[in-house]
């Protein structure tokens, strides 16, 4: 295999862009982001904040409430500067791990892709990445209720260790259980992937490590694997883990990932 050094592991880095439409560039020193949004101008209308996280980026944002927000690789989170004394309103694409800070009198809700979950104060994880056909909703502590956008059915109440599954185009949802450790691994350090294709898992890898691939045999892409990789590792250290699982190779072609069967 080629050498693999100009594929490097994402860092925390995101882009701020104001309710004023001033934009910010946010990395890992805290005391420079602090300084940053000092200088920004307040007013008394609440603005909508959007802070956005490249392919190769990822972020961690606490909210005005005190709720603690993470954002994996290309992602987005809509947010007021300040929620006032009404309800708390945030809208996520891509993937979110929150945090929320607790309080009955002004729930949280969190607006993803035709599906909206109230919550009071609980941590939880959402996918909801653009290409995908559903949105999915774990939770890890206290609970949290979902239903559709505009839609007249009731809420579904979600109870730690479960997952719920939101079909975008038949707007309905199911729910199992499942290992909430595995769910939200990449905001501890590591990708579990269990029971996963081959092409879901490139497509993980490559926003977190900003590269593109190929199949060479298309069937490879819906090959099942169940594996674990260091996010933070060498990306070499990661495909030879994959090649590790059996039947395939990777070879590098610049920033271009090719995928055979060996």
């Amino acid at each position: 295999m080629a050498s693999l050094a100009k594929i490097t592991h994402g860092c925390t880095q995101a882009i701020l862009t104001t309710g004023t439409g001033d934009t910010l560039r946010l990395d890992a020193d805290a005391q420079s982001n602090a300084q940053q949004l000092a200088k920004m101008e307040s007013g008394s209308a609440i603005r909508i904040n959007s802070l956005v996280t490249p392919r190769g980026g990822e972020f961690k944002i606490v909210l005005e409430d005190g709720t603690e927000v993470w954002l994996n690789a290309e992602s987005r989170l809509k947010y007021p500067e300040t929620f006032g004394d009404g309800d708390r309103h945030v809208s996520v694409e891509g993937e979110a791990y929150f945090k929320v800070a607790k309080n009955p009198q002004h729930p949280f809700y969190v607006e993803t892709a035709g599906q909206r979950v109230r919550v009071v104060g609980t941590e939880f994880n959402v996918n909801v990445y653009p290409e995908a056909a559903n949105v999915t909703t774990t939770l890890v502590k206290g609970s949290i209720a979902l239903k559709p956008v505009n839609g007249n059915v009731g809420e579904l109440m979600l109870t730690p260790g479960h997952q719920a599954t939101f079909d975008k185009q038949a707007r309905t949802a199911t729910v199992k259980a499942v290992d909430t450790g595995i769910m939200t691994s990449w905001r501890n350090g590591k990708f579990v992937f269990e029971n996963q294709t081959l092409g879901q898992i490139m497509l993980t890898l490559s926003r977190w490590y900003d590269f593109e691939y190929q199949f060479i045999d298309k069937s490879l892409a819906t090959t099942e694997f169940m594996c674990s990789v260091p996010r933070y590792g060498e990306f070499s250290e990661v495909l030879q883990i994959l090649e590790a699982s059996g039947g395939i190779r990777f070879r590098q072609k610049g920033k271009k990932i090719i995928i055979a069967r060996k």
